[in-house]
């Protein structure tokens, strides 16, 4: 009903993908990456998608221009930009509070961190510092 293509457990750490992307190997990677994002800040506070779901979709973006994705590089990084795209869409429909501060999240994040974004929550996570 939601539209939501992955979820993460945070209890079992399981990662669900739903079957409508099987077959796209870009698709495929971004949601594993943001699920396994979303695992990776697992001490980070859950009380707004501001900041768990926006800055997860903007760091997976980051993250699909490693170069460990290889030759499905370029599929990661268009499948997380349409993911940021569809996000900026749902937003601009402006009928949810949650669409739109998912969307603010990311736009955050990319605008005060930018590809740092990475570096800051590492360093955050060595110091025990769990706040966004």
């Amino acid at each position: 009903m939601s539209g939501a293509t992955a979820s993460f457990d945070m209890g079992s750490g399981q990662i669900r993908i739903c079957s409508s992307v099987e077959g796209n190997p870009g698709q495929t990677l971004e949601k594993l990456t943001h699920e396994l994002t979303h695992g990776a800040l697992s001490r980070f506070p859950s009380v707004d998608c501001f900041y768990d779901e926006g800055y997860v979709d903007y760091s997976t973006w980051v993250l699909a221009h490693a170069p460990i994705y290889g030759e499905y590089r370029q599929q990661i990084i268009d499948a997380a930009a349409y993911n940021i795209k569809m996000r900026r869409e749902r937003a601009m429909k402006d009928f949810s509070d949650y669409d739109r501060k998912r969307w603010a999240g990311g736009v955050f994040a990319s605008l005060c961190l930018g590809p740092m974004i990475l570096h800051k929550i590492r360093m955050s996570k060595a110091d025990g510092n769990f706040n966004w």
